[in-house]
């Protein structure tokens, strides 16, 4: 709207209308260079700290176990001695089947986001007030569970068939609490129990920790109670076989079940696999979603550098031309157009290092064991970009390096 009509039909004007252009495209290259390298921070400690996420230890072997969910009604089971029975009886059926090698029940699968949190009383503790006691997860789990789930018992034994109502109340517990409220080592034979309750419980054994919660979140302290002295109405069930027997284990189990309640559904099957799949979906997520971000973001960087570039060579072909007349060297028309073309993209790749410094801590509840301002990663990106910046500005560089100054001339 301000353009001069009778400057601009002349040879300086045109001069001066491409010089404005290659300075706005240059700032729209180092814009696209700064937004590239913040999506590039970003999908790379995404990427990494998902990394590290697949290689942690869960805790258990979740390779061979399926597992699903019975819930019982309490007008077809109002008697605690049924319930009982009843999954006494899944456990017998379900062992006999061909590949099976454990079967086991639980309140709350591990990593499925399901957890009950009590209030914690050790013996010979100093009281806590009420309220501020120290928390557990409570997990109730029938005989068996520890080997269909594949958890190790580091000393002590395994719940049995006699632990019910009538006899010694029992639990066992995890290291992560031994090591918060045992320190000496001597858990085994204590007493604890929950805020609540009046009896106390023997501690019969601990069990390796497992990430209960997610895999992000480390081992709580956790308790487990034999299903036998807190009977419940919901179970998830996990059966550990081989893996020929895995495609149709689905329904050899609803075909046990059918014959124990005709109306009873195998609710919600899913492979342990699958369930830590789940867990990490939303930084899988979060991480392809970003990589995918960068990866645009890259593209329109290179094709925007070397569109300023290439666009900047046509334009000075007669500039380049006097160049090589007056003796200038091929390198020297190379390092002078590539010089030019990586100013903008190196002021962008500052700018976006300094931004992404700053906004990466917005990150840090989405990453796992990563810094969110990790040298590395920032060296990374940084070497990166400089990389691809470079070959896009040689390309067009290295064909002005071929402009005959004759041509150049005699066209002007």
């Amino acid at each position: 709207s301000k353009v001069n009509l009778a400057e601009e039909l002349k040879d300086a004007g045109r001069t001066n209308s491409a010089g404005r252009g290659i300075r706005s495209h240059s700032l729209l290259v180092t814009a696209e260079v700064a937004l590239a390298a913040v999506l590039l921070v970003g999908a790379v400690l995404m990427l990494q700290s998902f990394r590290r996420l697949l290689a942690v230890d869960p805790g258990f072997q979740p390779e061979g176990v399926a597992t699903f969910d019975i819930s019982l009604t309490w007008a077809r089971y109002p008697q605690v001695e049924r319930r009982v029975q009843f999954f006494e009886q899944v456990r017998e059926r379900l062992s006999r089947l061909p590949g099976v090698r454990a079967v086991g029940g639980i309140s709350n699968l591990p990593l499925s986001g399901n957890e009950k949190m009590n209030y914690l009383v050790t013996e010979g503790a100093i009281p806590a007030p009420r309220g501020k006691e120290p928390m557990a997860e409570d997990r109730v789990i029938t005989p068996g569970y520890f080997g269909a789930i594949g958890m190790t018992l580091m000393s002590g034994r395994e719940f049995e068939l006699a632990d019910k109502a009538d006899s010694t109340p029992v639990v066992i517990i995890n290291e992560a609490l031994a090591r918060q409220f045992f320190p000496t080592g001597d858990a085994v034979g204590k007493h604890i129990k929950w805020a609540w309750d009046k009896d106390w419980k023997t501690i019969i054994s601990i069990v390796r920790d497992v990430r209960g919660y997610a895999l992000e979140t480390q081992a709580r302290p956790q308790v487990y109670v034999p299903y036998g002295q807190a009977v419940r109405y919901e179970m998830a069930m996990a059966v550990r076989a081989d893996a020929a027997a895995l495609p149709t284990l689905r329904s050899a189990i609803q075909q046990e079940l059918k014959q124990l309640d005709a109306i009873l559904p195998v609710a919600n099957y899913r492979t342990m696999p699958e369930l830590m799949a789940q867990a990490t979906a939303r930084p899988r997520f979060v991480a392809l979603l970003l990589g995918l971000f960068a990866t645009a973001a890259l593209l329109l960087t290179v094709v925007g550098l070397y569109g300023v570039v290439a666009y900047g060579v046509t334009q000075r072909t007669r500039e380049i031309g006097i160049r090589v007349a007056l003796g200038a060297q091929p390198q020297n028309v190379l390092v002078l157009i590539v010089r030019q073309g990586i100013q903008p993209a190196l002021l962008g790749m500052g700018i976006g290092l300094v931004s992404a410094f700053a906004l990466m801590r917005l990150l840090i509840s989405q990453l796992y064991e990563i810094n969110p301002t990790d040298p590395a990663t920032f060296g990374m990106v940084a070497f990166g970009l400089l990389l691809v910046s470079l070959i896009a500005c040689y390309l067009p560089a290295r064909r002005a390096t071929k402009v005959d100054p004759m041509i150049a001339l005699r066209c002007e």
